[in-house]
């Protein structure tokens, strides 16, 4: 009762704060943007392929129109945009909302089987979901606690074999990637006088190498069931 009263009382005050609101009202409904379909991140899917000492015009005409040619049919496909460099060739696909990633993945790799030919030492094409452009969600860093007695940096291969790929299995991981860290590898370590010695050029130390690190089927046979 009290604010009628007072309403009644003070007509002026009561009008100029009806007109105040009218006021702002109008303001807000004039000045305030009204978005009715917010803004939405496409499924993307990018195809990276590698060309070592390639120009890009090379890639471009060699690798990337022949990928564009089979990819531009593709169900669902909204967007499609391709980049060549030296030595690589990168093609990123945006596919309509709602399009499940995975099933979007099998496409784009079911097209590319469909590329006739490649050119010789061209490496297969890596298929991920996501962006080449996207940044990292999420850093996890790995340090050592007191009383650890290896060596941090050669635990590459655990990180790679076991860490990652339960990572990659998490629903919603388009990709994870390791940063540091060194991978085990078998180093030849020759003695340059002890070659001369025995008129062994290291040429031909490297071709024995090679002829012994070489694995090659002999066929096939049968062993009961």
């Amino acid at each position: 009762m009290k604010l009628i009263d007072t309403s009644i009382k003070k007509p002026v005050t009561v009008a100029v704060g009806v007109i105040l609101v009218l006021l702002f009202g109008l303001i807000s409904l004039f000045r305030i943007p009204i978005q009715l379909t917010p803004n939405v991140d496409l499924p993307e899917v990018s195809v990276e392929t590698t060309w070592r000492g390639a120009s890009p015009l090379e890639v471009e005409r060699e690798i990337i129109d022949a990928q564009e040619e089979e990819l531009k049919n593709l169900e669902g496909l909204v967007d499609l945009k391709s980049e060549s460099q030296d030595g690589i060739g990168y093609i990123n696909l945006k596919f309509e909302i709602g399009t499940d990633t995975d099933e979007a993945l099998l496409r784009v790799s079911n097209k590319l089987d469909q590329v006739k030919e490649y050119p010789a030492d061209v490496e297969k094409p890596l298929i991920k979901s996501g962006g080449r452009q996207e940044n990292a969600i999420a850093w996890m860093v790995v340090s050592e606690l007191d009383g650890y007695k290896g060596v941090l940096s050669q635990e590459y291969d655990y990180f790679d074999e076991h860490i990652k790929p339960r990572l990659e299995r998490i629903p919603g991981v388009a990709s994870v990637n390791i940063y540091g860290g060194l991978e085990s590898e078998i180093q030849v370590v020759f003695d340059p006088d002890a070659l001369a010695s025995r008129n062994v050029t290291v040429p031909e130390l490297v071709h024995a190498l090679d002829v012994e690190n070489r694995n090659i089927s002999a066929g096939d046979f049968d062993e009961g069931k």
